[in-house]
């Protein structure tokens, strides 16, 4: 029976947590359909707030961290008295006697001194969790690359969106004319075919925009945490700040900030500690006891108390503790690897994410006088055909030009704000 109840609570505990967690997305998701209803716009930061209070990795590397509370108290547990109560009896049949045999006590032990073995081992818990903290640091330092990413991926469909649309119109428009030209017999029938075909594909760009804006959604929706499908709008434009960062300032904020550095710089700190408390094990430990009995065959019991010292000197273990110190010295130099290691990765990392983004910023005025410059043609082409001067190949050409320039440009403010969010990440800087 005893059983069933223990098993009914656990459930009922597994039960209430999920309920909580269902209760805070279904919190979330309301107050996203409430504002949506409302016509408001999500900002980059607050799709960046709500995966940091929603992505389920965040969550898990915070619940990972937590462990370190357990940790850190399991390693503190010799600091403190050590209480036992024992409680026996025994019956023996010695020819035709039966006796009876009650034993009872209760001892109390305590640690005097270890020579720092428990303190350097609450020391090592408490650099883990330091690590475990960074971790989580940088977890949120992906997902809100992730985040931005995504953000910019959708404004950048969107745009293409347009384009595609804008190209529909201008097709629909210039089928009009030939139909028109046509019919007075100014232009022959193939100028109504080709307009005819060029509307037909820019009908099904305009198809795989609209499937790629709703593909894009679904990233967003996914680094965000939202199991919901939600039609929302999205508050920012692909823009092209004044933002610069030279290489060498980009690589001091980086050593200085990234969190994976500072989590290997502690993990560094634990090994050198764990050599230490390997050490330790050399040294002798002073315990402190005493107890309490009540024990015989007959009632009242005897009773009996002890009181004591005693000091444990470690001579010969197999050469275990020189073994776990060799084991704690080649970890040491695992982690000092991992740590240079790192560094090298950074310096790589930042140095390709700044001429990436370097490369991305200078491409964004060439983009836009392109774009000036085929605009320019197409008007000229399209002026040209609605007086009866040009063809509709020139016309085509002209607009597919002019799509193909916007494109472009779109495209070069998508790199361009990925770069920088690349370039923010791998420097630490959310």
């Amino acid at each position: 029976m005893n059983l069933i109840k223990i098993i009914l609570i656990f459930l009922f505990i597994v039960f209430s947590f999920s309920s909580k967690a269902t209760l805070a997305d279904e919190k979330m998701v309301n107050l996203l359909r409430a504002r949506i209803e409302q016509g408001e716009k999500l900002t980059l930061e607050e799709c960046i707030e709500l995966a940091i209070e929603n992505n389920p990795n965040i969550q898990a590397a915070r619940s990972t961290a937590k462990t370190y509370d357990g940790k850190i108290g399991q390693a503190k547990s010799d600091y403190m008295p050590q209480v036992n109560l024992s409680s026996g009896y025994d019956r023996s049949k010695q020819q035709v006697n039966t006796l009876d045999s009650y034993q009872n006590s209760v001892s109390l032990n305590q640690l005097i001194y270890d020579f720092g073995k428990t303190s350097t081992f609450v020391k090592i818990q408490k650099l883990g969790q330091e690590a475990s903290n960074t971790n989580i640091d940088d977890v949120v330092n992906n997902i809100v690359y992730e985040v931005k990413s995504s953000y910019y991926k959708v404004l950048y469909t969107l745009k293409t969106k347009e384009v595609y649309a804008q190209s529909v119109e201008q097709y629909e428009e210039q089928l009009k004319q030939a139909n028109a030209f046509y019919e007075e017999g100014l232009k022959p029938k193939i100028d109504v075919i080709t307009a005819e075909v060029n509307l037909s594909n820019a009908k099904f760009n305009y198809i795989k925009s609209e499937n790629e804006v709703s593909n894009a959604y679904a990233d967003l929706n996914y680094t965000i945490g939202l199991q919901e499908t939600l039609s929302y709008q999205l508050a920012d434009n692909l823009d092209f700040g004044n933002y610069d960062m030279a290489l060498n300032d980009a690589l001091k904020v980086a050593y200085e900030g990234r969190p994976d550095l500072k989590g290997e710089i502690t993990k560094e700190t634990i090994a050198l500690e764990s050599v230490k408390l390997a050490k330790k094990d050399y040294y002798p430990r002073l315990n402190a006891s005493s107890g309490y009995g009540l024990g015989g065959r007959d009632f009242p019991l005897d009773s009996s108390w002890s009181v004591g010292a005693s000091i444990t000197l470690p001579v010969f273990n197999g050469l275990l503790t020189h073994n776990k110190v060799k084991e704690a010295k080649a970890n040491l130099e695992v982690a000092q690897s991992n740590l240079e290691i790192l560094k090298l990765n950074i310096f790589k990392d930042v140095q390709k994410a700044h001429i990436a983004f370097t490369e991305a910023r200078k491409r964004i005025p060439v983009a836009e006088k392109t774009v000036e410059q085929a605009k320019e043609g197409y008007e000229m082409a399209s002026g040209r055909y609605e007086v009866g001067i040009g063809n509709s190949i020139e016309v085509k050409d002209a607009e597919v030009t002019y799509s193909n320039a916007k494109l472009t440009y779109y495209e070069t403010l998508y790199d361009y704000n990925v770069a920088k969010s690349n370039l923010e990440k791998v420097i630490g800087r959310k």
